[in-house]
């Protein structure tokens, strides 16, 4: 005859199953942030480039995304779109498949832009649970003509994971993607060179951001606090 199981080897099982489970819910939940930071990165740099396109044809850059036009919208995403490569794409596709079907929507997306159009609307990052506002500018360049050149050692952010449609410091940035199965919470930024650069909720820094994977400066706060040898930086420090 077989031997029944003993309590013990049952209430074993039960816990290794358990931990199994657990293990692969926060495996998956991972991928599935990681496959969202993506696509966030990714509007992140469509938005960076619109603003660009404004500040080419208006001289400055906008106080606001919502000075965007539809058409500097649609540029924008197109010139990002065709530089995708084969891992955003199945990013892409990754997130549709664990989003509702009425917030696809506002997934900013090849197909949503031509069948919605390109308004602010579809700009949503798809880790934003709360709906409304998914990014916001560093209000110290509005009104100001983008850097021409690059500054060495010290990349600005000009657009940012943010619920409010500005900010002005790294603390006002909103954390809604996780790190190491969720012990670390971050928020994804763009710089005027197009860079994806990531905020460690916690880990703020004075003097306008820290340091990046390369080593430069990220500056999440005015420029002029960061770099104070900008054009219109001279003009704002006279009585």
């Amino acid at each position: 005859m077989r031997k029944s199981f003993t309590l013990l080897e049952i209430v074993t099982v039960l816990i290794v199953a358990g931990i199994l489970a657990t293990a692969g819910i926060a495996g998956y939940r991972q991928a599935l942030d990681n496959a969202r930071q993506k696509v966030c990165g990714a509007n992140l740099q469509a938005l960076e480039a619109a603003v660009e396109i404004y500040a080419l044809e208006n001289d400055v850059l906008p106080a606001t995304l919502t000075q965007l036009s539809p058409e500097q919208v649609k540029k924008a995403y197109a010139k990002v779109i065709n530089n995708r490569d084969l891992v955003t794409r199945l990013c892409y596709a990754f997130v549709r498949m664990n989003i509702p079907r009425f917030a696809y929507a506002a997934f900013l997306s090849e197909d949503n832009l031509g069948r919605y159009g390109p308004h602010a609307e579809i700009f949503r990052c798809p880790a934003d649970r709360d709906g409304g506002v998914s990014y916001g500018i560093n209000s110290g360049f509005a009104g100001q003509p983008l850097p021409s050149a690059a500054v060495p050692g010290v990349s600005f952010v000009i657009v940012a994971d943010c619920e409010n449609s500005v900010f002005s410091s790294e603390g006002e940035l909103e954390h809604r993607h996780i790190k190491n199965f969720g012990a670390t919470k971050l928020a994804l930024a763009v710089s005027t060179e197009g860079d994806i650069q990531e905020s460690t909720q916690g880990h703020s820094q004075s003097g306008g951001g820290g340091t990046n994977t390369t080593g430069m400066k990220v500056c999440f706060t005015d420029p002029c606090s960061c770099w104070p040898y900008l054009p219109w930086c001279r003009y704002q420090r006279q009585p």
